[in-house]
């Protein structure tokens, strides 16, 4: 009962209207979709209606060209839909940022356990300290998380 109380707290205040807007722009991209040609289409997303200004997204700046052709003629076209769309007056193109996946800066040593044992015994023969310091830091490569 207590969190069926929250969440009609949460949705009579502003989670229930920003739920109302993601709907309203999900209704309005299926109408700009149906105005548009097939291809093109599917490239396009309704970002934001304000003020009688129309934001959409394309996925590359050469969508944005095409895309950017018919926004003359295209409020005319969505007028004609009639609902939301009848209000808009202009419409504006934008580039949706391309998603970079991350890249690892280094390579991480991948050591079996009997590698890193073989290091480390060799590090313990060489007098010099540094270098034995870096082949005992190579040789943790190979061990299991939590031994030292």
């Amino acid at each position: 009962m207590f969190r069926l109380r929250i969440l009609k707290s949460l949705l009579s205040g502003g989670l229930g209207q920003t739920i109302d807007r993601a709907r309203a722009l999900i209704r309005l991209e299926q109408q700009v979709v149906d105005c548009l040609e097939t291809k093109l289409a599917g490239h396009c997303r309704v970002a934001n209606l304000k003020d009688g200004i129309l934001v959409l997204q394309v996925d590359s700046p050469a969508w944005a060209g095409r895309l950017r052709q018919q926004a003359p003629k295209l409020p005319a076209q969505l007028r004609e839909t009639g609902g939301d769309l009848a209000s808009v007056r202009h419409v504006r193109v934008t580039v949706r940022p391309v998603e970079h996946r991350s890249v690892p800066l280094r390579h991480t040593a991948q050591l079996s356990a009997k590698s890193a044992e073989g290091i480390e015994a060799a590090a313990e023969t060489i007098d010099d300290e540094a270098l034995s310091a870096a082949l005992k830091r190579l040789a943790r490569h190979g061990r299991p998380s939590g031994r030292s």
